[in-house]
């Protein structure tokens, strides 16, 4: 057991000491720690303070030494296995009762001890663990002896007993100092075989290394190697990429050569399609103008064509069609054109000579009904200036309250009225034919420049009498006819069956059938002149 004591004079006082928890072969006694000293070294030294001998404790395990206020610290002594207090591994630490120490794997528990009272050495002075009053913790009221004084020994008996005590300290220094160096020796050896192994491992590495530094080196002369290699190699493409650089520009100087060429080409196959629109419209008339002339002879669409494909496609088509059924008429008319062909002919020279006479007729008759246009204009605008002169005149008269001229005056102006009316008759006798004529060549193609002539000259004349006052005026078919429309409706009836020509019938009740013509009158309101009757044809009431 270890322990230490604190004096104060000639009394001891309650310590504290350090008790083995598994007790061994400690030394026993009080610490006596040399005055001025540092403190009390625990460790397998025993040279150096107290010993422990355990093989996992350090030579200078840990060290306890007094604070400025009395307490004793528990100090580490960087042990390789370490000091703890309480399980912490403590660097520094005031120990107290109850506290648990380990010094590497030896355990002490920290507990009080009482002492008597000894007498005082001549040059030590003993200084024990701290007491608890001066750690602030209760004194016991009665301490105990610790160490008692053995009495009346020879002094050849101390003598002995002090060269025994020598020779056992003596043989104790021996035995620690054989057990340090076998321990210095034993880590030596370790720190040998240790060092011994961390050069083989150094070795193992340097020539590791020098193999890899061979092997780099030979790498290295591979990649040189292949350096060259791949420098030809760049200087070759690069030859070949001028040459493709020379062929690329050969190549985009075709390519805009060729470019030229498309968009000429490209215009061309606009100009093309033009055409082709052009040429399909000219084909579709021609067909249709085909099936016009022969659709007495075929039917107006013979055989209808598939339509779902190309238009040109489908026209195409139905030329073909209209071709073949025109091919198959022309095969029964080539024996009878063998047979009666010249006849034919003749006759067909014969009516083309007859309406080419027509035709010239009728050119002649234009340019008389021009000139007769041109003469009832002139004639006209005479009468209208007449008629506006003997107006102002008679108004002037009137004025003037002359009475004996205006008869006569007035006279002049219903002939000059007469005269219009005549002329306007004339003009719808003149409408009333070329109405004749305009439906006569209306359904031929070969005359339709003179149908188109007298269309114009027709809608001039109807200008004329509209622009003089004469507007045309119907019967709705259907009327019931009164006394009321005397002067408004003319009756006709047809001369015989199967007949176009009318004859007049004397106005009756009845219900309008057909109106033939309508009728034209001038002026308006109340004060109108009639210049041509409605001509109807009327169902007897009844009927």
């Amino acid at each position: 057991m270890m322990r230490g004591e604190y004096r104060r004079g000639n009394t001891s006082i309650m310590a504290l000491c350090l008790k083995p928890v598994n007790p061994v072969s400690f030394p026993l006694g009080v610490i006596q720690i040399p005055e001025g000293g540092k403190g009390v070294f625990l460790g397998w030294d025993s040279g150096h303070g107290a010993q422990v001998d355990v093989d996992a404790v350090s030579s200078r395990h840990a060290q306890l030494v007094f604070n400025s206020e009395g307490g004793l610290e528990l100090n580490d002594c960087e042990s390789s296995n370490g000091t703890f207090v309480n399980n912490v591994r403590i660097r520094k630490h005031e120990l107290v009762e109850g506290d648990v120490v380990m010094l590497a794997s030896a355990a002490f528990n920290v507990v009080e001890f009482d002492r008597q009272e000894v007498s005082d050495s001549s040059s030590t002075k003993s200084i024990p663990l701290p007491s608890s009053s001066e750690t602030g913790r209760p004194e016991p009221t009665a301490p105990q002896p610790f160490v008692s004084a053995p009495a009346g020994p020879s002094e050849a008996e101390v003598a002995a007993r002090a060269e025994i005590s020598a020779l056992k300290a003596s043989a104790e220094v021996i035995n620690a100092e054989l057990r340090a160096t076998k321990r210095d020796l034993a880590e030596a050896t370790d720190r040998e075989s240790r060092t011994r192994s961390q050069l083989d491992s150094t070795r193992q590495e340097l020539l590791q290394k020098e193999r890899d530094i061979a092997a780099l080196t030979y790498e290295v002369s591979q990649r040189d190697g292949n350096l060259d290699h791949l420098q030809a190699s760049a200087d070759q493409m690069g030859d070949e990429l001028a040459q493709l650089k020379i062929a690329h520009s050969e190549t985009s100087n075709a390519l805009e050569l060729k470019s030229s060429a498309l968009m000429v080409a490209m215009q061309r196959a606009d100009s093309a399609d033009s055409s082709r629109a052009a040429l399909f419209a000219q084909t579709n008339a021609f067909l249709e103008r085909l099936e016009d002339d022969w659709k007495a002879w075929i039917g107006t669409r013979p055989i209808e064509a598939d339509e779902s494909g190309d238009e040109v496609d489908v026209v195409f088509a139905r030329t073909e069609k209209v071709a073949e059924a025109i091919r198959s008429e022309l095969d029964l008319i080539e024996p009878i054109w063998h047979e009666y062909g010249d006849g034919v002919q003749n006759e067909l020279q014969r009516r083309c000579s007859n309406l080419e006479d027509e035709r010239l007729d009728l050119e002649r008759r234009k340019n008389e009904q021009l000139s007769l246009h041109q003469q009832s204009t002139e004639d006209l605008e005479e009468i209208r200036a007449k008629v506006d002169n003997e107006v102002r005149r008679a108004q002037s008269l009137s004025r003037k309250g002359t009475e004996v001229a205006i008869p006569e005056r007035f006279e002049s102006m219903v002939i000059a009225n007469d005269r219009e009316q005549e002329i306007f008759r004339l003009l719808i006798e003149r409408i009333d034919e070329l109405d004749g004529l305009v439906e006569s060549y209306s359904k031929s193609k070969k005359y339709r420049d003179i149908y188109l002539d007298l269309t114009a000259f027709q809608d001039n004349l109807s200008i004329v009498l509209s622009e003089n006052g004469v507007t045309p005026f119907f019967v709705e078919k259907g009327t019931m006819l009164t006394p009321k429309l005397r002067k408004e409706v003319q009756i006709l009836v047809k001369k015989g069956w199967g007949t176009k020509e009318f004859m007049e019938q004397p106005f009756r009740r009845g219900e309008v059938k057909e109106v033939v013509r309508h009728g034209y009158r001038v002026a308006e309101g109340e004060h109108f002149e009639i210049l041509r009757k409605v001509e109807v044809l009327v169902r007897e009431v009844g009927d």
